[in-house]
């Protein structure tokens, strides 16, 4: 599993690669799935399965059939995943070959006009998610037996009081919505505020075992009369808006670095066209006279306060700090 989380978490995913984890793992339950465990007419897995259902409290085939939905949820987000990042590389190489022509004006142009476009999509993915959340909010059910019997129902499928959670649930909508809607896109925050919202639903959207379990269907019920939505579609709607906000994300922050990677080519081949012209002449700095070795290099004291020395700065022993604080105050 550990495994196959790092192949599909990779800035850059292999499909290879990612195809030989999951078969690794799927391998390691066919023994079981072919085994007397399963088979209810096997008198040498009667005890065996006494033992499984005492521990697991589940019948081995209802957890072989849990196992290959799983498997299946698995195999099928895979599979996305690996197309979306190679649709996303296939857009980056024919962006390359667009811009190796442009002048700077014009790429700033295509620039401009891509991360607009790459903006409003990724809001657009926000709002169909934020709309979708409300759902879990209705002020004009307050203090009816509807709103009475949907907290029950909510502390059963979320774990939490559901005042609590809905609360906490805008406040990350608003952190979220802040990062995306940001005029410079910063991934670093932006994917951040999205791990946060979605870290709190995971408990929910993995509750597949649960969500299919016919004792349940009261919550079931009192959940549909509040939010007029089956608990199956809300999760599959939420998951679905889930993830187009996560690939809108994905693809702003590939553009920032295909953008940003051009512009450092750019200037690389332009200092070096300058050298080559004329305009820009280097010297060699030798190590005595190279400044940069303080910050660099592990120098002995005496070299090191010599090159402090030479950018205008004092190196100050302990004794000499305390009187200048006292100085000042």
């Amino acid at each position: 599993m550990d495994t196959l989380e790092q192949q599909l978490t990779k800035e850059t995913i292999l499909e290879s690669n990612c195809q030989n984890a999951f078969r690794v793992l799927k391998t390691q339950f066919e023994k079981i799935f072919s085994s007397v465990l399963i088979k209810p007419s096997s008198l040498d897995g009667m005890y065996a399965r006494k033992d499984f259902r005492a521990y697991t409290s589940m019948e081995p085939q209802l957890f072989k059939e849990i196992i290959l939905k799983n498997f299946d949820f698995i195999e099928d987000y895979m599979l996305k995943t690996i197309i979306h990042a190679q649709t996303i590389q296939k857009r980056l190489d024919d962006k390359k070959l667009q811009i190796q022509e442009c002048t700077v004006q014009e790429v700033k142009a295509l620039d401009a006009i891509s991360k607009d476009k790459a903006k409003k999509s990724c809001m657009v993915s926000f709002q169909k998610l934020h709309s979708h959340l409300k759902h879990l909010s209705h002020d004009n059910l307050k203090g009816t037996r509807i709103e009475s019997g949907f907290k029950r129902a909510f502390a059963t499928l979320f774990g939490q009081d559901v005042e609590t959670f809905i609360g906490t649930m805008f406040l990350n909508m608003d952190q979220l919505e802040k990062q995306l809607d940001k005029e410079e896109f910063q991934e670093i925050g932006s994917t951040a505020s999205f791990k946060v919202l979605e870290t709190q639903f995971q408990m929910f959207i993995k509750s597949r075992i649960y969500l299919d379990d016919e004792y349940v269907d009261m919550t079931r019920n009192k959940f549909l009369q509040y939010t007029r939505l089956e608990i199956p579609e809300f999760r599959d709607t939420l998951i679905q808006h889930m993830e187009s906000v996560k690939k809108s994300i994905d693809e702003r922050a590939q553009h920032k670095r295909e953008y940003d990677s051009w512009v450092n080519e750019r200037q690389i081949q332009t200092t070096k066209e300058q050298v080559e012209n004329g305009i820009i002449e280097l010297y060699f700095v030798r190590t005595e006279y190279q400044l940069a070795d303080m910050f660099t290099k592990a120098l002995p004291e005496d070299r090191f306060q010599y090159l402090v020395r030479q950018i205008g700065m004092r190196c100050l022993t302990p004794a000499e700090l305390e009187v200048l604080t006292k100085e000042s105050a």
